[in-house]
């Protein structure tokens, strides 16, 4: 984006947030058309590109936060797309933090601490850069060498939660139900006894 165009959407940013501030019923809906794609390729842009569900779930956070709470953007600190883009890295790592916790598996990948979270640049885009699902995969690889456990693994850590994705991953879809659960539990809990013992506890 010029820096031409990067002002312009400034502009139309800065109206609707004027809008927003006047309790304008409309200015929700046009701040969402307005901004939601622009934030979604931010975030894809900054290492993310799996995790098209949080991503979503993130930017539709950051926009109507600040349509709850419009004052909280002030103009001497950052500018207004500046805020909206740090505000949706933050909620996309409390989505991401959710996710992982809900597959016992938050400890494989521990952000780097923000304790600046909308200010902080640097240290947002080093801890995006470092969600990488793939690439953690590949590190337990050695003691994951079935193809069937790193498909597993690999769910897991993108907070699959359906019994039919596991099923699916594993082959066992047209297994009885009682059967399925089985494997999908003894696969799981041998991933995460393997993880930990090769030195990363994931309980």
């Amino acid at each position: 984006m010029s820096a031409g165009d990067r002002n312009a959407l400034e502009e139309r940013l800065e109206a609707i947030h004027t809008r927003l501030l006047n309790k304008d019923p409309t200015a929700t809906a046009d701040l969402a058309e307005l901004a939601l794609p622009i934030l979604e390729r931010y975030l894809r842009r900054r290492g993310a590109p799996w995790a098209q569900d949080l991503i979503w779930d993130a930017c539709t956070r950051t926009i109507l936060d600040h349509c709850d709470r419009p004052e909280a953007w002030h103009r001497n600190q950052r500018s207004l797309l500046g805020y909206l883009e740090m505000s949706s890295i933050g909620d996309f790592r409390n989505a991401l933090d959710s996710r992982l916790r809900k597959s016992g598996l938050e400890n494989l990948c521990p952000p780097v601490e923000l304790p600046e979270l909308r200010r902080n640049s640097s240290a947002e885009d080093e801890w995006l850069d470092r969600i990488d699902v793939d690439g953690l995969v590949k590190q337990y690889a050695a003691v994951l060498p079935d193809q069937s456990d790193q498909s597993v693994f690999r769910l897991m850590l993108l907070g699959f939660r359906d019994e039919a994705d596991f099923s699916i991953a594993l082959g066992i879809a047209d297994q009885p139900e009682t059967e399925r659960r089985r494997v999908i539990k003894q696969t799981k809990d041998r991933i995460k006894k393997r993880i930990q013992r090769a030195g990363r506890d994931v309980e």
